[in-house]
């Protein structure tokens, strides 16, 4: 139990005015009384609380000065005889033992605080040895004092493991430093222990830095060494110094290189921490020995196949060579106040040789290599983060990207034959001579566009008239690929049919052109993997068109050569007829049946659908089965009265609502109205047998979940590399064969005809279904493509998987990813991988889904790119199930200056509520900070749907893998102290003293600065220097603290850090669920609203929608990676009823 201590508490110190605060909190209870104000003196020097700092106990027995010691014969290595020595040897160098740090005042003092660096006098004494001796102990030392001042500290390395070789300099010769006195062992103990981990967090991006880790990730792999000491705590207290050595690292890094300080979890750091980097006047760098230095990475071939290979190098060709020459982008400033910025350009990269003033051509106007601002390059990452954040900008999409026709008539016309037909005021005709081609219905033509500078318009003439006397033709349009989504990434000779129709006259005709029709082979599903682009087609006069574009929301669709509808159309034009089907009826049609009671005044353009409400006693099965059966399905046993405001009995004319009979009151005579018959609720669409399905980078397999929850696929194949993940995967899909192999010798293995690990791979034709999540760590963190990056691209496991695709040719193709996918690289990667698609021949759209309108309790924005094999229905996005926050429902996707929807009807709106927390684990039992049991039982009946629908019908009645992470001491005390309450977060944290689990003491938080925006009737509130608006002082760095120090030290530039810390509100919903919950980390709302603890496995894997019996496997880090890093299958599951009802549609459209 963590004991409280009674603290008197000034108010300058506690920033808080009130008066008394109480608490209780297991029979705890906290006070805390106003006093008179008191504030502890800071040295001069030293800037340490007088009643903190420790005392030098004295020289060592007999010691000397410095320049005496220096001359003893016992340290000399040379004999003064030799000949000529070594620059460095000129300088003597030495080691020192039981060694003390002090000031003029005699404190105690850590060298690495700043002090050295801003020029206060720091001296050090204990025994001197020669540079050879590796004893550390005081035998043949010689005792000396008062050596110094210190001029400069600096690290050289790490000795072959975790002990940093640490050296001072004065101005007589340098000393090594060995063992501390026992007096300064603590100071020392601190300061080595920054340094180790400063060698193991750069170890750590050396490592993973390519695949962009976070900031959970950091704090798992401090976890993970096992040493208690190693916590958050640790490395927000040494967090500009780690910064530092980070950043001196990335000094020695070659241009093409990303900086380690670019990382997320170096971005995060920075910023929660409150890290400058100002110039350091005299530390060195930290150099590289002792540091494992991974070599550069090694990424696995890609696996691709000719087309997919084919459609990166042509377009890159052009990219390359032409547009990254001149295409710079804007001119990054800099800081001006770090130590790259004050550095003078080094006349040795090869940036500073092509400066005019080092003799070069000064062509290429880049910084020299030694002087990357870090400031500038945490700006730009940020700029390109994967931030799940709202892009600014309207909610509507754009307009039609095709561009409207120049009305100026440019030719003569004259009109061949007599005219054809005579309608409404209109004189139709054959054929029109203008200027001196002629133009016949069908023929292709280009047009002068209405905006001045834009390619020529091409259109289809589809009929020829004559109106009010002027010569007339009625043009359907064609889009340019590069007017459409894909940008200057399409084939410059294809075209796109669109649904937009003008008339214009003859005479703006500015001449014809071809323009065809590109079918498919018809062994188009047996020729993955062989086939290879067509020609490009050189004459600019020719052009051809497979696929139709809806430019709002970027479907490509398979083009229909021959509408039977036209047969009875009033119009041979496609984009009438097209037009004319989605109208959207703004008026009531009267049908055949009757209207019931409870009647509003709606507008009919409200009406978004039909739905079916029954009687549920009277239904002939389970009510909840019977509206499990089928879409819009509502029932009620309860009627409600407003004025009582309580549940009554139904009316017995309402217990006949929903009773399906034969027929609507047809026939003779009157019908009978007590016995009404209604429409019979259709069934979800159901299919022959599902499709089998590919899983790739399959995880534990939350989108096949919910695939096979719909019904539309089984899953036979999965691939996974992680081991527990692919694990996890097998537990649950016992049928399916996992490979656990890299994806790329994978496929290579399939091609070449292998099997793998004695495992059958499957073959062509065999995978109906291919899905799949690749990550994007192969160049997420870039800022701009360039010849070096694209190496990386086309090698990344986002080209691999689309190979997946063009060799096995399935009937459906899933890629989901991050909601930023859209926008990495100026939404490049979305282009090219849309192209590729199309290249092979799939019908492809995308759009952004909201997990939680689709029936769970966590925001969670995922992009979602669905392809159809030619031939088969492309599906449409799934209406939203369920209401969810507007803000959170902000899904239109920005590229080059259009916005795309996915087309759904309900934007805002839904026929369900919000699923929130208390739908989802209120009925889980308590447990305490790192509950590590496995089994529990329920404690529980489930009180809601959600909570009904999750257990589903197991009757064993036990719970797994309810299970938390075990905080740390320090962490749990906080846990403790953040109210039960909505929104409560680590602002409400108490600033006192208290007793933690390990039996320690945290320190009170202090505040001896006033900040600038403050009244001066005001007590101080700042906990750093920089609150008056001067630098950081390193001295004014608290820890150990309730109230953690890095957190109101930079609350005015982050939002004051809101939800760090944060409970979770029973009537709320999730964040996006992480793969490793922290308290100070992306997420930090975490904590569970009632209990002193984290959110579990299992509670986090019911904000992403898995069933209870769903299992997990491998530590508790490995579950929460695999619970945070699925896709939720409730989304899964509404993907795969579209994907049903399209297959459906295909099948009943083949029949017909």
């Amino acid at each position: 139990m963590n004991e409280i201590i009674k603290h008197e508490v000034p108010e300058v110190e506690d920033g808080n005015p009130r008066k008394k605060f109480k608490r209780n909190d297991d029979n705890v209870q906290i006070e805390i009384d106003k006093s008179l104000k008191v504030k502890a003196e800071r040295c001069n020097i030293c800037k340490q609380y007088s009643n903190e700092v420790l005392i030098y106990n004295g020289h060592p027995n007999n010691s000397v000065e410095e320049y005496i010691t220096l001359t003893d014969e016992r340290l000399l290595l040379f004999t003064g005889k030799e000949e000529s020595l070594n620059q460095q040897d000129e300088r003597p160098t030495h080691k020192i033992t039981h060694y003390s740090v002090y000031d003029k005042n005699g404190h105690l003092c850590p060298f690495d605080t700043g002090l050295i660096e801003g020029n206060k006098l720091l001296y050090f004494s204990g025994y001197v040895k020669p540079i050879y001796d590796e004893d550390p102990s005081t035998n043949n030392g010689l005792p000396t004092k008062d050596m110094g001042p210190i001029n400069e500290w600096y690290i050289t390395g790490f000795d072959g493991g975790e002990k940093a070789l640490i050296g001072f300099s004065t101005a007589y010769a340098e000393y090594f430093l060995q063992e501390p006195s026992l007096e300064y062992q603590s100071i020392m103990n601190s300061v080595a222990k920054k340094f180790y981990l400063a060698k193991l967090v750069i170890e750590f991006l050396l490592d993973e830095g390519w695949q962009n880790p976070t900031y959970e990730d950091l704090l798992q792999r401090l976890e993970a060494t096992g040493d208690p000491e190693l916590t958050e705590e640790t490395l927000l207290r040494h967090a500009q110094f780690i910064c530092d050595q980070v950043t001196s690292f990335d000094s020695s890094a070659k241009d093409d290189e990303p900086l380690l300080i670019t990382a997320p979890c170096m971005r995060a750091l920075v910023k929660m921490a409150g890290v400058t980097f100002q110039k350091r006047q005299r530390m060195r760098k930290l150099e590289t020995k002792g540091i494992k230095k991974s070599s550069a990475i090694t990424w696995s071939k890609a696996a691709t196949t000719n087309l997919v290979r084919e459609v990166f190098e042509n377009f890159f060709i052009d990219q390359i060579d032409n547009k990254e020459k001149d295409d710079k982008g804007p001119r990054r400033k800099r800081c001006g106040v770090c130590e790259p910025c004050q550095t003078p350009d080094c006349g040795k990269c090869n940036h500073c040789r092509d400066m005019l003033k080092f003799g070069g051509t000064g062509r290429s106007k880049q910084a020299c290599q030694m002087r990357r601002c870090p400031y500038m390059e945490i700006q730009n990452a940020d700029e390109e983060s994967d931030s799940d954040e709202d892009q600014s900008g309207t909610e509507n999409s754009g307009e039609n990207k095709v561009l409207p026709c120049s009305k100026r008539i440019i030719h003569k016309t004259k009109w061949i034959g007599e005219p054809i037909l005579s309608c409404d005021d209109r004189i139709y005709y054959h054929s029109a001579k203008v200027g001196d081609i002629v133009i016949e219905p069908g023929d292709y033509v280009m047009l002068n566009s209405a905006i001045p500078n834009k390619p020529l318009v091409i259109a289809q003439a589809i009929y020829l008239f004559e109106e009010d006397g002027a010569a007339m033709f009625h043009a359907h349009q064609y889009c340019r690929g590069t007017d459409t989504v894909l940008g200057e990434t399409a084939d410059p000779q294809e075209l796109f049919m669109v649904d937009i129709c003008e008339k214009c006259p003859l005479g703006s005709i500015v001449l014809k052109t071809q323009v065809f029709y590109r079918k498919l082979s018809k062994n188009w599903a047996q020729n993955g993997g062989l086939d290879k682009l067509p020609p490009q087609l050189e004459d600019g006069m020719t052009f051809f068109y497979s696929k139709h574009y809806n430019a709002d929301h970027s479907r490509f669709e398979d083009c229909i050569e021959s509408d039977p509808d036209l047969k009875d159309s009033s119009t041979p034009c496609l984009s009438c007829l097209a037009k004319s089907r989605n109208t959207k009826m703004t008026e009531p049609r009267i049908r055949e049946g009757n209207i019931h009671w409870y009647v509003y005044n709606v507008k009919f353009s409200k009406v978004k659908g039909k739905c079916y409400v029954a009687y549920g006693d009277r239904l002939e099965i389970p009510a909840r089965e019977w509206s499990e059966k089928g879409p819009y399905r509502f029932y009620f046993t309860k009627a409600y009265s407003d004025e009582i405001q309580d549940y009554l009995d139904v009316p017995t004319e309402a217990t006949k609502i929903g009773i399906v009979g034969k027929g609507k009151g047809k026939g003779k005579g009157k019908s009978n109205k007590s016995e009404t018959a209604y429409d019979t609720p259709p069934l979800w669409p159901q299919t022959d047998s599902p499709l089998k399905c590919m899983d790739v980078f399959a995880g534990c397999g939350g989108l096949s979940e919910g695939l096979h929850q719909s019904g539309i696929a089984v899953t036979k194949w999965a691939v996974e590399k992680e081991p527990a993940a692919a694990y996890a995967f097998k537990l649950n899909n016992p049928d399916a064969t996992v490979y656990t192999d890299d994806c790329n010798d994978l496929l290579q293995s399939v091609i070449s005809g292998q099997t793998k690990n004695g495992k059958t791979l499957p073959k062509k034709g065999e995978v109906e279904m291919l899905v799949g999540g690749p990550p994007c760590q192969g160049f997420s963190g870039m800022n701009r493509f360039n010849a070096g990056q694209y190496s990386l691209f086309k090698n990344s496991l986002i080209v691999s998987y689309l190979s997946y695709c063009d060799y096995y040719r399935p009937h459906y193709f899933i890629l989901e990813n991050v909601r930023n996918f859209v926008s990495f690289k100026r939404s490049m990667v979305l282009k090219l991988t849309l192209r590729c698609l199309l290249a092979i021949g799939y019908q492809v759209t995308f759009g952004v889904l909201q997990a939680g309108n689709y029936g769970i309790p966590q925001t969670r924005r995922r992009l979602i790119i669905m392809a159809a094999a030619p031939g088969y229905a492309l599906p449409r996005y799934p209406e939203p199930q369920h209401v969810f926050n507007k803000k959170a429902c902000q899904l239109t996707i920005p590229v080059d200056n259009h916005k795309y929807t996915t087309g759904v009807l309900w934007q805002y709106s839904a026929p369900y509520r919000t699923i929130t927390v208390r739908d989802s684990m209120s009925d889980l039992p308590s447990i305490k900070n790192g509950c590590n049991l496995k089994e529990m039982q329920y404690d529980d009946e489930p009180i809601s749907h959600f909570q009904r629908m999750i257990r589903g019908n197991d009757t064993t009645n036990i719970v797994k893998d309810h299970i938390c992470k075990e905080m740390a001491p320090l962490v749990e005390g906080r846990m403790s102290h953040i109210p039960i309450c909505p929104g409560a977060d680590w602002r409400d944290l108490p600033n006192v003293v208290m007793r933690l689990s390990d039996g320690t003491y945290t320190n009170k938080l202090k505040y001896p600065h006033r900040s600038k925006k403050q009244k001066k009737t005001d007590p101080p509130r700042g906990v750093c220097m920089c609150a008056t608006g001067k630098s950081c002082d390193p001295a004014d760095r608290q820890f150990n603290t309730l109230i953690p120090w890095c957190l109101p030290h930079t609350a005015d530039r982050h939002n004051n850090w809101s939800g760090l810390y944060g409970r979770l509100d029973w009537d709320g919903f999730f964040s996006t669920t992480v793969t490793n919950p922290e308290p100070m980390g992306k997420q930090g709302r975490v904590l569970h609203p009632e209990q002193h603890r984290v959110v579990s496995v299992r509670e986090c894997a019911r904000s992403q929608g898995f069933p209870d019996r769903y299992q997990f496997y491998g530590n508790i880090l490995d579950k929460h990676r695999q619970v945070g890093n699925a896709v939720p299958p409730p989304l899964g599951a509404a993907i795969g009823k579209e994907i049903k009802k399209a297959l459906v549609l295909t099948k009943e459209s083949k029949k017909s």
